[in-house]
């Protein structure tokens, strides 16, 4: 059976820790493909930018990437709520022969109660949690360091970056602060498409 990471966010736009997961993920684990997968809306009502412009900028980011890591519009074409239980649902429903992990931050699964039915997800999901510097694990309370999940430790951290930086640094026309967070062609693309204005 195939084994998927999905790495959902809303990628306003893509940056280098994102791209940094999907490959420390697919060196560190078994998966076999990475599906990068932009929210369709913000489930906290945020503006995003145009889900084409998103989904442009991530293909821009991955051109010269490994290319195990894919985009996948799932939650456009079935017009998902951005929420992870529903996102867990379409994908079981479409590709029900393929084995998925979510990955996520460590400072994210600590406060993973939060989430829309997060006790269904604990039963029913897998998860492969990163370590985020500065984020305390307390391991023998968390969920995320049993089977079947996976958690790589502090060794392995994500490289810091931030889609809100470089989107106000974009708007700040700090460029080179914005490679800082994002690669050249999502920079590029940003300039060519006039976004973050």
């Amino acid at each position: 059976m195939k084994t998927v990471g999905i790495l959902g966010g809303s990628f306003d736009p893509i940056t280098r820790g994102h791209i940094f997961i999907a490959n420390h993920v697919l060196k560190e684990t078994h998966v076999d493909e990475i599906w990068v997968i932009p929210c369709n809306t913000h489930k906290q009502g945020k503006n995003l930018t145009a889900y084409e412009n998103r989904i442009e900028m991530i293909q821009a980011a991955l051109n010269d990437e490994d290319p195990r890591i894919i985009v996948n519009d799932i939650e456009l074409r079935m017009q998902l709520s951005g929420y992870t239980r529903d996102l867990f649902a379409a994908l079981k429903s479409e590709y029900p022969d393929i084995d998925f992990y979510f990955i996520m931050g460590q400072d994210v699964a600590n406060n993973f109660d939060t989430f829309y039915q997060s006790a269904y997800l604990k039963e029913h999901a897998k998860f492969i949690v990163i370590s985020r510097t500065g984020i305390q694990p307390v391991i023998d309370k968390q969920w995320y360091v049993k089977s079947p999940n996976i958690y790589l430790g502090k060794a392995n951290v994500i490289e810091e970056t931030s889609s809100t930086k470089a989107r106000d640094f974009f708007k700040l026309k700090k460029y080179q602060d914005v490679l800082s967070q994002v690669p050249l062609p999502v920079l590029s693309y940003m300039l060519d498409k006039e976004l973050y204005k």
